[in-house]
């Protein structure tokens, strides 16, 4: 009888271990999967960061303070992160997203996801985190992310340029490959130049970067009254240089291509078309705002008349071709799984400047 109560319990104990370790395993993947989620809305949103402002204000305020310091009203002599670049900078959106929804065990903070007393929606939650990184994070003004850069990506005198500068002034600590690598700051994390860092930040959003530095971090201003000033001129050729070496990483003879294939032409559009719909409308989206079936939920570059502005034919033939590292953009050249041509790629483009470009 006892050797039969051991057995007994001896199965529920593995049972219940093998449970643990199932669940473990979700919650890793759940983690994970929160990592990667992008937020569907620009930190220039406007109406997004008046929405997010307003449930700070309603949410958050009393406990966080109204300066992101952990100041709060309620919550005298208890420790509270403080919010600042250094804190942004070290978490993904998803990360923030998933503190929010969830909450912290083992904290004061609560959750704000269904279930809780106190319920966000997914969007409400997405607008609070825009608005906390622009208020306590990068504290952008909106001019700033309306900047544009007044180079060309395939100004070869401005990419000289900003290379010069990148040695001089950066390459210590960001590295000779962008990736925060440099030599003097061993041990130290530091942002990664590459096309996931560059698609989520605007040019005036780099520039202000630049110009302002980032409080909270090790990173210092190049603007007037620093120490070290560079001109708007120059720290524009350094984003010119940064894109296209870290980013795009792309060659400036792709920059020099021009389309072969006039926008009035029409048989080349009707090709274009039905490669769209066959290559690209999965993600990309019939529109061409990134509402794509397969891709919910991950920010996608939306094709309008301002994304075509700021691209060279040659530009967007390189991304189709050679597809871009560290995003989900595949390749179709040659050696991919789903090869076009370069006329097929020509015509592409001309479909997309043609249908979502006006």
């Amino acid at each position: 009888m006892r050797l039969r109560a051991i057995v007994v319990i001896t199965f529920t104990l593995i049972a219940t271990i093998s449970d643990l370790a199932g669940k473990g395993q979700t919650d890793k993947k759940v983690q994970n999967e929160h990592l990667t989620k992008k937020n569907p809305f620009a930190r220039g949103d406007k109406s997004a960061f008046e929405r997010g402002e307003y449930i700070y204000s309603r949410k958050c305020v009393k406990c966080h303070g109204e300066k992101g310091d952990g100041t709060g009203s309620i919550l005298e002599g208890v420790k509270v992160p403080v919010f600042n670049n250094g804190y942004f900078s070290e978490k993904e959106d998803g990360h923030v997203f998933r503190i929010v929804e969830q909450g912290l065990p083992d904290t004061l903070m609560p959750s704000f996801g269904p279930g809780s007393d106190d319920i966000l929606s997914a969007g409400d939650i997405w607008k609070l985190i825009v608005f906390m990184r622009r208020r306590f994070g990068e504290k952008i003004p909106y001019e700033y992310l309306a900047k544009k850069s007044p180079f060309a990506r395939g100004d070869k005198s401005a990419l000289e340029r900003g290379e010069y500068i990148y040695s001089r002034k950066c390459v210590k600590c960001h590295g000779e490959k962008g990736d925060g690598a440099g030599s003097i700051l061993k041990g130290v994390k530091m942002p990664v130049f590459n096309n996931g860092y560059f698609s989520e930040k605007e040019d005036g959003q780099v520039f202000w970067i630049v110009e302002h530095g980032l409080s909270g971090t090790l990173m210092p201003s190049y603007g007037p009254g620093s120490d070290d000033i560079l001109s708007a001129d120059d720290v524009w050729k350094v984003i010119v240089f940064m894109r296209t070496r870290f980013g795009e990483k792309i060659p400036y003879e792709y920059l020099a291509k021009k389309n072969p294939f006039a926008r009035s032409d029409k048989s080349a559009l009707g090709r274009g078309e039905y490669i769209y719909s066959r290559k690209c409308v999965k993600c990309h989206g019939e529109k061409g705002d990134g509402t794509g079936s397969i891709l919910k939920g991950i920010k996608m570059p939306v094709f309008n008349k301002e994304y075509f502005s700021k691209k060279e034919d040659g530009y967007i033939f390189w991304i189709i071709e050679q597809g871009l590292p560290d995003t989900l953009m595949s390749s179709f050249g040659p050696g991919s799984a789903e090869v076009l041509s370069s006329d097929d790629i020509w015509k592409t483009i001309a479909f997309t400047h043609d249908k979502f470009g006006k």
